[in-house]
């Protein structure tokens, strides 16, 4: 009688729903522990970045439910969602699998809002997995062409900011930015705050990219402030992070230390490996500058480890770039070329061209100082 009468109250009120929900379970009451579940995964997922004791939650609910039931669509995907954000090769191969069965699910009893969140699931887990950014694109466009037959304009903006995503990373800035600059007035007028906080920080990025570190600045302050009027705190670390690549940017390395230090101390605390490899690497930009290299050397080599201890292929060629750049100011040309083509080959394994230039160009001078003409044209032609 307790529970029902703080269910008539406070009906929206996330606060209880996560009591509500464990009273019904030890009550035996499946239907009303499933209604406060996708809630609860919500928040524990979203909000907390509690991904374990979200998983654990909507593993056990849907041990409860028939392979046809419709709700299984929702709880699947938040599932696949808690899956991708433990990152590493394994979670991420079970979260699509997760995100795939939710779709089927979803198509066989025609839940069109549970497509497109399934197949935006099936996208993200594919940017992380090597050659898959052109089979990712098909998943947010096929997404996309459902949202706007619905007139979703929350997903409409969302999954126009993912596309604003892969277009950044395939060097496409111009491009990206136009997604962005589309989906943050929808994000506005729907109130969908935490994504307006993350496209606010792509933003930053391009900006930043650009080299007009003004306007960088200006939307990655906007975006940390959101994050934390929200309580994001796990992700307000993200905006912290590309805030401390202006003044690095600038030369101001005293600045960029501290906003890294903020950051890396908020990844730490929520365990985000991505996260804190970035940081890592970023310091150890900062040394190179100062020319301590033996202390970049530990910042990259620990920032390699974060990124390899979780298959995140992205920072990884990140990292062997930064080493094989160091490498070079150290005159190991040896060793800095083998390093700068791991990076490279990881790069256009995943089709991503915003630094294969920049690796090239590196490159050709490795193979001129070693006195590898040939190599250096072969670079040049690529």
């Amino acid at each position: 009688q307790v529970a029902e009468a703080i269910a008539q109250v406070y009906p929206n009120n996330r606060r209880y729903h996560r009591a509500l929900l464990e009273h019904w379970h030890v009550a035996g009451q499946i239907d009303k522990e499933i209604y406060y579940l996708d809630s609860v995964a919500e928040y524990l997922i979203e909000s907390k970045a509690d991904y374990d004791r979200g998983l654990a939650l909507l593993e056990r609910g849907l041990k409860h439910l028939a392979a046809d039931d419709p709700r299984r669509v929702s709880l699947l995907n938040w599932l696949a969602k808690a899956c991708y954000e433990l990152r590493g090769e394994q979670n991420v191969v079970r979260a699509r699998q997760l995100a795939s069965e939710a779709h089927a699910l979803a198509v066989r009893v025609n839940d069109l809002y549970g497509q497109i969140v399934s197949l935006d699931r099936l996208a993200m887990c594919l940017m992380v997995l090597d050659d898959a950014n052109v089979a990712a694109e098909r998943y947010f466009r096929q997404a996309l062409n459902i949202a706007q037959s619905i007139e979703d304009k929350g997903k409409i903006a969302h999954l126009s900011f993912h596309l604003g995503v892969m277009s950044y990373r395939q060097g496409k800035l111009d491009e990206a930015l136009a997604l962005y600059q589309r989906a943050i007035p929808i994000q506005r007028q729907v109130g969908d705050q935490n994504g307006l906080a993350s496209t606010l920080d792509h933003l930053g990025q391009i900006f930043l990219a650009k080299g007009d570190y003004e306007q960088a600045q200006h939307s990655l302050k906007q975006s940390l402030e959101l994050y934390q009027s929200l309580g994001l705190s796990h992700s307000s670390a993200w905006s912290l992070l590309n805030l401390g690549r202006v003044p690095i940017a600038l030369g101001d390395y005293e600045q960029a230390e501290h906003l890294l230090h903020q950051s890396l101390d908020i990844f730490r605390q929520y365990g985000i490996s991505e996260g804190m490899s970035y940081c890592v690497l970023n310091l150890g930009r900062i040394a190179v500058a100062r020319e301590r290299f033996d202390q970049a050397e530990k910042y990259f080599t620990e920032g390699l480890g974060l990124a390899e201890a979780i298959d995140n292929r992205r920072s990884m060629a990140q990292a062997q770039r930064l080493l094989g750049w160091l490498a070079f100011r150290q005159a190991s040309y040896a060793q800095a070329e083998q390093r700068m083509q791991q990076g490279l080959a990881l790069f256009q394994a995943r089709g991503e061209q915003r630094f294969e230039a920049e690796f090239l160009a590196r490159l050709v001078i490795v193979c001129l100082v070693l006195g590898e003409p040939g190599g250096a044209v072969s670079f040049l032609g690529t």
